[in-house]
């Protein structure tokens, strides 16, 4: 049976996706689909290249302690990290937190377009369509056409395009430039992309 995965949007509590990727490898399951929204897309595409849930949870913590990622100043206004969490949930909670207070100013984005290279730079780069040669598993990113307004499901080209597209924030990234329009967040249209994973070819979705 062909199992597929669709990883949600929700700020940190995305990282409660390397704990379900985590018990699939400890049984034994094999995963052949996924399929991401937001943070899902950027854990997810993650999966996809090294197959190994650990592995990503290393690279988010990497991740999220380079210096272009601290030079935003995204937990500036968090007194204190919770003492309950783990370091990279208060990170991303931090984050996403300030998220809220940028989103009410009235620029186009928080983030400048050289900015967002500096973080996303860091991101594998493999070909979406390479991956399901690479590690048996197919890969996409929903996206949202902020032209159209409707979801946009990414299954081909560049991995961290696609994922930086799902993952751009209305008013926090700048929107990205592909397929002939502007792209931003997937959580805008889909939040939790089950019907994609089926209809790419999953018989059960989780």
């Amino acid at each position: 049976m062909k199992l597929g995965i669709a990883l949600g949007g929700g700020g940190a509590r995305g990282l409660a996706h390397i704990g379900v990727l985590k018990t699939f490898e400890k049984h034994g399951i094999p995963i052949s689909q996924i399929s991401g929204t937001s943070i899902g897309a950027f854990v997810g595409g993650l999966y996809a290249v090294f197959r190994d849930a650990k592995k990503v949870e290393e690279f988010i913590y990497d991740f999220v302690n380079k210096e272009a990622f601290k030079d935003l100043n995204l937990d500036a206004f968090d007194p204190a990290p919770q003492q309950n969490q783990g370091y990279l949930k208060s990170m991303l909670n931090s984050a996403y937190k300030n998220i809220s207070i940028y989103r009410s100013w009235r620029h186009k984005s928080m983030l400048t377009p050289e900015q967002v290279e500096n973080i996303f730079k860091f991101y594998p780069d493999n070909n979406i369509e390479d991956l399901a040669d690479e590690s048996e598993i197919d890969f996409a990113a929903v996206t949202t056409d902020l032209i159209s307004g409707r979801e946009t499901v990414i299954s081909t080209g560049s991995l961290r395009l696609a994922v930086l597209a799902s993952s751009s924030i209305p008013g926090v990234f700048p929107p990205v430039e592909m397929l002939g329009t502007f792209m931003c967040d997937g959580g805008v249209a889909d939040l939790v992309p089950v019907y994609v994973s089926r209809s790419r070819g999953a018989q059960m979705v989780v």
